[in-house]
């Protein structure tokens, strides 16, 4: 074997100029079939080694149906995001996966990883640095994920304002309306009259069986009427729990216009 790596130094590699994985793999397979073969074979210098090899191959043994695993055995974990690092690289898994340890099996021009024995990806082989090799349904099911869970919370948050929208939203399940579009109207009319008006209107909406947004809409506005009330403005906020679940206390001089002239000038003071 000695003698066959100082050979490919001595007569392969010198003097190349190109040293890409694939000129490499192409121009070796090159030189193996030909000049390799064509040199004196050591044990008889009357006969080259293709010679020898002609003579001998009758007697070899066929190779197995299956390849020899010549890869790279990694055992690794995704910590956090839905990639795993290899060799200064990252390459995507299914988000479900997450927190497991995973093993990986790299090879020339693929990389792939199991978890366990099942194979969950299969990538093609970065030889770059600082690259992120990525599978679009990893990507789209992680947003879908996502998605779903937005929802979850939108409609927690709904619930716990206004209780009788579980109702509402059970009796829209059942006549097949997307739930998701309810929630986010529901939240809209949250914003703009409060949860206690909010559930006073669904209440009245479920009691005349017309359990929709629509209905509770119209309920909302005929009662602000009803008061001579103005329509209400909705106020945009983040999604963030910080600014969403802030608890306002009133100034102190938020009633300072209905005071007489003695109290204001008083407050004044």
């Amino acid at each position: 074997m000695e003698r066959a790596i100082r050979y490919l130094r001595t007569s392969f590699y010198p003097l190349r100029s190109t040293w890409g994985l694939a000129e490499l793999n192409r121009d070796v397979r090159l030189w193996c079939r030909e000049r390799a073969m064509e040199r004196r074979w050591p044990q008889d210098r009357r006969r080259t080694v293709r010679e020898a090899y002609l003579e001998e191959r009758s007697h070899l043994l066929p190779l197995p149906a299956e390849p020899f695993p010549c890869h790279e055995w990694i055992e690794t974990a995704a910590r956090r995001s839905p990639y795993v690092r290899f060799d200064a690289n990252r390459y995507s898994i299914p988000h479900d996966r997450v927190g497991r340890a995973l093993q990986i099996a790299a090879e020339v021009e693929r990389v792939r990883i199991f978890d366990r024995h099942e194979l969950i990806a299969e990538h093609r082989r970065s030889w770059d640095r600082g690259q992120r090799i990525e599978e679009p349904e990893h990507l789209a099911a992680l947003e879908r994920t996502k998605r779903q869970a937005r929802r979850s919370r939108e409609q927690d948050r709904l619930l716990r304002a206004v209780p009788s929208a579980e109702a509402l939203l059970s009796a829209l399940g059942r006549r097949q309306h997307r739930l998701g579009s309810a929630v986010s109207r529901l939240l809209e009319m949250l914003a703009e009259v409060g949860p206690r008006e909010l559930e006073a209107a669904v209440a009245e909406a479920l009691e005349r069986g017309s359990p929709h947004p629509a209905s509770v809409r119209f309920l909302l506005d005929r009662r602000r009427q009803s008061r001579g009330q103005p329509p209400a403005i909705a106020v945009e906020l983040p999604d963030d729990p910080k600014v969403r679940d802030l608890v306002v206390t009133p100034h102190p001089l938020a009633d300072y216009d209905s005071l007489d002239e003695d109290e204001q000038e008083e407050t004044q003071r």
